[in-house]
């Protein structure tokens, strides 16, 4: 019967050893790990918190596709302007020759109106000159009559 407990309890005591060293384990990682995993998920927080305040690093490559679809709009908006612009000078042509022509009739009409300006002032003179003649010849009847009447 000894025989038979001294290896068991060999036996016991090697399996009792290995799980002490296990639940000695278990209880330094068990006080251990809570902590530093209590510190780990506060500080994998805060790196969050960061991140969400810190701006994020612009993309090169998605920043220069989207610069040169604007560029693109850009030189497609500048070659209808030049077009557009072509218009305006084809039909700025025609007011050009719009606008000599009407300083060419302005200055005939102003070559005119000094004509009748001076046809005016003239035929001013004229009517003067015949009022003239009317009164004269008026003042000479009154002045005949009065002469009968002294006479006659």
């Amino acid at each position: 019967d000894d025989s038979d407990d001294e290896p068991a309890p060999k036996a016991k005591a090697k399996p009792k050893a290995p799980a002490k060293k296990a639940a000695d384990s278990d209880d330094d990682d068990s006080d251990d790990e809570p902590a530093p995993k209590a510190k780990a998920k506060a500080k994998a927080e805060k790196k969050e918190e960061e991140d969400k305040d810190r701006v994020q690093a612009p993309d090169r490559a998605a920043f220069d596709e989207g610069l040169a679809k604007i560029q693109e709009a850009i030189d497609g908006f500048q070659k209808q302007q030049q077009a557009l612009n072509e218009k305006i000078k084809e039909r700025s042509g025609g007011k050009e020759e719009f606008f000599a022509q009407k300083a060419e009739l302005r200055a005939q009409l102003d070559e005119f109106s000094a004509k009748i300006d001076d046809l005016m002032a003239r035929k001013g003179d004229v009517n003067k000159q015949i009022g003239d003649k009317r009164q004269e010849g008026i003042d000479m009847k009154q002045q005949l009559t009065k002469m009968k009447k002294s006479i006659g």
